[in-house]
């Protein structure tokens, strides 16, 4: 909730006066002010709460590569279909997607040595994301937010051998 902590009192506190607006004119204004408070207070209880749930799902889940990481982005992952939903971190040597919806958490790392190329481009039929073309003929995906920075990041690691085409 801490960064939208504004937003959620705001819309908490009207829906408050919404509540005390519509109310006022079938119980008296007093019992009317008393719900108009307790819905803002019962709105920004429950949202925040929420909130507070889905941002936990976006902390790094996976501490043995807390040290190394270049970056890190919410990504869904494609390999012929969609896999998970999850975390996607950028290291010196590998990508690492950790999924946070699934129990016990899906794991898959790819050593950037094994990526054959890296591109922008379709991954799922109209979804476009990180396309990655790997040495053993697999084609794996990833929709980010972040794609370029991904794309220039593994391009920089990638030889200039790794482009030519077969």
């Amino acid at each position: 909730m801490k960064k939208n902590r504004g937003a959620t009192i705001g819309i908490g506190v009207a829906f408050g006066f919404i509540a005390f607006s519509i109310t006022v004119f079938f119980v008296p204004p007093r019992h009317a002010l008393i719900l108009g408070g307790f819905t803002t207070l019962i709105y920004i209880l429950v949202f925040s709460l929420i909130a507070d749930r889905n941002a936990q799902k976006y902390d790094n889940t996976d501490d043995s590569i807390e040290g190394d990481i270049l970056q890190k982005d919410t990504a869904n992952y494609y390999s012929g279909k969609l896999i998970a939903n999850g975390l996607l971190y950028l290291t010196a040597d590998r990508l690492i997607f950790v999924s946070h919806e699934k129990k016990p958490a899906y794991r898959e790392e790819i050593l950037l040595s094994q990526i054959k190329r890296a591109t922008f481009g379709k991954v799922f039929r109209h979804i476009h994301g990180l396309k990655l073309f790997m040495a053993d003929s697999t084609v794996k995906g990833f929709v980010l937010k972040d794609i370029e920075t991904f794309l220039e990041n593994i391009n920089k690691v990638l030889t200039p051998s790794s482009f030519e085409e077969d």
